[in-house]
């Protein structure tokens, strides 16, 4: 299944790996560290730790074996663009409406927990710009799109329908709050798993 992923794309989440590890403990991790948390092969992981480290994107340790990194402000700057930006997902790709995924267990288990953690922080908000409604009419369609999730199988384009206006939203709306880099995590994963998949 890795082989199916490009090497862009694990470059990405390799980088994204740091960038949230930067706002939690901030600690320097080797590649097996990131492989192990992303469940990617070391080599694919190693090729794009060593790519962004060439790119100046993680500054790295390398009396250590294996080396250590930490991700710089230029990589934490174009992690930060791509997620947080007001607006960052208008480009949002359109799937073709008769594209069928077939999500793996790890592609499952991300997606479902990021929206059900989607989910959590938006029962904390009373409503979404003031409108209660609203917010009712997000909850349902983030709770449809996770079921999507759970089958075998699912549909591209229908879970675009259903998410893509609400991340949109909650992402210009709430930016660098836990329920706006939530929406972000999420849109990510659209994108990775069910657009460039």
């Amino acid at each position: 299944m890795a082989q199916e992923i490009t090497q862009n794309s694990i470059q990405d989440s390799v980088l994204s790996a740091f960038f949230d590890e930067a706002n939690s403990s901030g600690q320097w991790l080797n590649y097996e560290e990131i492989a192990e948390a992303l469940a990617l092969p070391n080599a694919r992981v190693r090729m794009a730790v060593q790519r962004l480290a060439n790119d100046e994107c993680l500054e790295g340790q390398y009396h250590r074996n294996p080396p250590v990194y930490i991700i710089t402000e230029k990589g934490y700057r174009l992690i930060e663009e791509q997620r947080l930006a007001p607006g960052h997902s208008a480009n949002v790709p359109v799937p073709a409406s008769d594209r069928i995924v077939n999500l793996n267990h790890n592609q499952q288990a991300a997606l479902d927990g990021v929206s059900t953690e989607l989910i959590s922080e938006l029962q904390r908000v009373n409503a979404v710009d003031g409108d209660e409604p609203l917010r009712q009419r997000f909850l349902a369609q983030l709770a449809a799109a996770r079921e999507l999730v759970r089958s075998e199988s699912i549909r591209a384009y229908l879970f675009y329908q259903l998410v893509v206006e609400v991340l949109s939203r909650l992402i210009s709306t709430y930016g660098k709050t836990a329920l706006g880099m939530a929406a972000a995590k999420l849109l990510e994963l659209y994108i990775e798993y069910l657009v460039k998949g």
